[in-house]
């Protein structure tokens, strides 16, 4: 008695595979009809999931491949048309930054600015970089009366001269240290020093860690994590004085507290230079 082999339905996973498998290799091979591939095409199945080459099987076949070269066409054709509007937007982009004016750059457009327009704008940092003498050379003193108030004036005068005095005292009694050193007992060699402490300085200004260097350099040696975060905490530090109105930056306070944890001494400064120069006369020897 023969037995009858099962038909063998296909799942439309199958169809859309082998339909996908036999337009690639028509494409490949345009000359050549479905039925040359069909066999390769079999080959993709189990065994017990493959069909003999049939009249009806290579008409549906050759149908799907139709349909799928068909929907190709339309997605390239779409395609080519959205491309064709992007050049076209591109075009016009283009076009625009072409006919746009120049844009200033910064030394041009300080170069425009009248002395005027300098102070009114820029006053306060004018008058924390620039020496009296400097604002004299530089301005008039009319246009700096009419352009600043006269109490930003006397108070940025007063504070140069503070500053200025200060750095004096600074530079005489390191002179008077040295002098102390090279005639202690009538030697000329200098008794051996202790090691400076090192004091890093957080969220500073780097005019205002200069005020510091300048103030407290002979007692401590100064590091510092500028206002933009720049920098790392070293190990071998002893003092870290925050300047809490600038500090806001995670990393910086995780790195502050690490080392505090380490058991280096930590100072919050809640006001202004002068708080930090206090706080440095108490703790530094």
């Amino acid at each position: 008695m023969t037995v009858r082999k099962r038909r063998v339905t296909w799942t439309e996973e199958e169809w859309d595979d082998l339909t996908a498998y036999l337009r690639d290799r028509r494409l490949a091979n345009a000359r050549d009809s479905l039925t040359a591939f069909y066999d390769d095409a079999m080959k993709r199945l189990p065994e017990n999931r493959r069909r003999p080459i049939q009249g009806p099987v290579i008409a549906d076949f050759s149908e799907r491949v139709e349909q799928l070269v068909s929907e190709d066409t339309q997605k390239l054709a779409a395609a080519e048309t959205e491309i064709a509007k992007l050049q076209d937007t591109v075009e016009k982009l283009q076009a625009k930054l072409e006919s746009a004016p120049k844009v200033p750059d910064k030394e041009e457009i300080v170069s425009k600015l009248t002395d005027h327009e300098i102070l009114t704008r820029f006053g306060t940092r004018v008058l924390k970089q620039m020496t009296p003498a400097e604002l004299g050379s530089h301005f008039a003193v009319s246009e700096l009366l009419e352009s600043l108030p006269t109490e930003q004036l006397v108070s940025a005068a007063i504070g140069r001269v503070f500053h200025d005095v200060e750095a004096r005292q600074v530079h005489i009694a390191n002179m008077l240290q040295q002098v102390v050193q090279h005639s202690n007992g009538g030697s000329t060699t200098a008794p051996k020093a202790h090691a400076k402490k090192k004091v890093l300085l957080i969220g500073f200004k780097r005019n205002q860690v200069e005020e510091i260097k300048l103030k407290f350099g002979h007692r401590a040696k100064f590091e510092f994590i500028d206002e933009d975060r720049r920098g790392a905490i070293p190990h071998n530090v002893a003092l870290i004085l925050v300047f809490a109105s600038f500090v806001s930056h995670h990393g910086v306070l995780d790195q502050v507290e690490k080392a505090a944890a380490r058991g280096v001494l930590v100072e919050y400064v809640k006001g202004g230079v002068s708080s930090a120069k206090t706080l440095l006369d108490t703790r530094l020897p």
